[in-house]
């Protein structure tokens, strides 16, 4: 509503058209976008900071518009499923299913619901890579830019399990993504991946059995970045590591603390020192005192 005044009142301004088209992408109504979008695009003049805004969004209507023209859509109260003809209609229901309990009891769980409608893309196995440019171990992907849930989902209720553990790990990045916003970048992988696993209740059945092995950790510093450029092996490794780096987190310190963490990241405060005033530790120490925890499990083991 305060946009549209905006747009009302400063007729040749090209921000909230942008700043409109961006809001109806994320809610899937393209059309509207697409139209606030050619709005901004004869208004936008030279400034550099409008023509940068400018094709950011544009990239997001026009790859949305072109990716999804072809799909069907199915809603529910809080999802919107979007598959090509092709898909069954059990699918699509499962799916639905499977997000509207993950709803309920994560975002209960995590003490926050998303504000708007999560899109999610249903793919065939064969295209799902390239259609995403997801890593080859990637079971499912949620995409910030899109705001899209994109799952391989061809088949997918021969092993309702995985179906289930993918839909809700990618959901809980949903959530994150919906809370933080912008900020969201500032949020380090392991981290992001280990609220996942926890709060979606995905323990991997093998993580027990790496504990068994011979491994090198890697340092927690260096799983911040995207993991996309891991190998098989590292991002296994990976993921044991921010599952169990997490679970230490919240069992510790308890998940109104690990919220409030969030909060100091969300305001653009480095992970070291947001560490340091919400759990009295370095990034350092916390490290260290995970570590140790982490290593005499893996002798009990």
């Amino acid at each position: 509503d305060f946009l549209e005044k905006l747009v009302a009142l400063a007729t040749d301004e090209p921000f909230p058209h942008l700043a409109l088209a961006n809001h109806f992408q994320e809610r899937d109504q393209l059309g509207e976008a697409a139209r606030h979008l050619d709005q901004a695009t004869a208004r936008a003049g030279k400034d550099p900071a409008v023509q940068s805004y400018l094709r950011t969004v544009t990239a997001k209507v026009r790859g949305t518009e072109k990716s999804e023209a072809r799909l069907i859509s199915r809603d529910s109260a809080h999802f919107t499923v979007k598959f090509y003809g092709d898909a069954d209609q059990a699918t699509w229901t499962a799916v639905l299913e499977i997000l509207e309990e993950a709803y309920r009891e994560i975002g209960q769980k995590f003490g926050y619901f998303p504000s708007k409608t999560i899109v999610v893309v249903l793919h065939a196995k064969s295209t799902f890579q390239s259609a995403t440019g997801s890593p080859v171990w990637a079971d499912g992907l949620f995409d910030p830019v899109l705001g899209r849930i994109q799952v391989p989902a061809q088949d997918a209720l021969a092993d309702r399990a995985w179906l289930t553990r993918v839909l809700r790990h990618e959901f809980v990045h949903a959530i994150l993504h919906d809370q933080l916003g912008p900020a969201g970048s500032a949020v380090p992988t392991w981290l992001n991946e280990g609220l996942a696993m926890e709060l979606s209740g995905d323990r991997w059945s093998d993580l027990d059995q790496i504990m068994k092995q011979e491994f090198t950790l890697i340092p927690l510093p260096a799983l911040e970045g995207v993991w996309g450029g891991l190998s098989t092996d590292a991002a296994t490794v990976a993921y044991l590591e921010a599952n169990s780096a997490v679970h230490y987190l919240i069992d510790r310190f308890g998940m109104h603390r690990v919220q409030e963490l969030l909060a100091h990241l969300k305001a653009r405060q480095a992970l070291s020192a947001a560490m340091q005033s919400q759990l009295s530790l370095s990034y350092e120490q916390f490290q260290s005192r995970w570590m140790d925890q982490l290593q005499e499990h893996g002798k009990k083991s």
